[in-house]
């Protein structure tokens, strides 16, 4: 299906998308869908190539992502406490 399909048309107008989200970006989604889509293609190639090594890999980037959210976490807690 793409974007001369008629059925896909009349279910993803962006004009229907504006009046139900007026602050939605379909730019911007349209580009991320495309990002994705050979995002996607890399990484089954990493899975194929390196399948011992990606739960490693995503679990390191995991933890990574959680101690960065902790740490903006923390910083926002500390600017919110009064001082006594």
């Amino acid at each position: 299906m793409n974007h001369k399909d008629a059925d896909y048309k009349k279910k993803y107008d962006p004009v229907k998308f504006k009046e139900q989200l007026p602050c939605m970006n379909t730019m911007a989604a349209g580009q991320t869908s495309v990002w994705l889509a050979r995002f996607k293609k890399i990484i089954a190639y990493i899975m194929v190539t390196f399948p011992d090594q990606i739960t490693d890999i995503m679990l390191e980037a995991k933890d990574l992502l959680s101690s960065k959210m902790d740490g903006e976490k923390n910083s926002k807690s500390e600017k919110n406490e009064k001082p006594h």
